[in-house]
């Protein structure tokens, strides 16, 4: 008896970890409308509806993937914003950050990043320089949370 209650319980433990396991798919890239400078992404993070659990997941996700030399910049923000950046308490929230670009730190740049929160949606728009805008919009679902990325170069 005790056996079955010992093995009952490990899988509990274990379908317990498995559901609460954030997971993020995402949808072809889309091209806005006539402006073939514009790419829309769509993701679903599953098994949350907290924003700013997702937000952190996303950006941690997305500077684990993108390691290469071209999307240095962006993981630098990234970083920036994962380390940094205090959310308010729904409101908007404009703050500079100064990138440190190369390992000796003389490239560093100005970014803007303009944060909207409020309960249901949480958007960030930021921008790398010279080489384009880019926004982030989560929004809750019932226990997912859509992300819309957005770039216009």
């Amino acid at each position: 008896m005790k056996k079955i209650m010992l093995i009952l319980a490990l899988l509990n433990v274990l379908l317990a970890e498995n559901t609460n396991r954030l997971e993020k798919t995402c949808f072809e890239v889309k091209i806005c409308e006539d402006d073939y400078e514009c790419r829309v992404q769509e993701c679903f993070i599953k098994n949350t509806t907290n924003l700013l659990e997702a937000f952190r997941f996303d950006l941690d996700e997305e500077s684990k993937a993108k390691r290469e030399k071209y999307y240095k910049p962006v993981n630098a923000i990234y970083k920036q914003m994962l380390n940094e950046i205090t959310l308010p308490k729904y409101e908007t929230k404009i703050q500079t950050l100064k990138i440190c670009l190369d390992k000796y730190c003389k490239d560093f740049r100005e970014n803007n990043i303009t944060i909207k929160y409020t309960i249901d949606e949480l958007y960030i728009e930021y921008n790398l320089h010279d080489d384009g805008i880019y926004s982030k919009t989560y929004k809750k679902y019932k226990n997912a949370i859509k992300v819309i990325n957005e770039s216009h170069i």
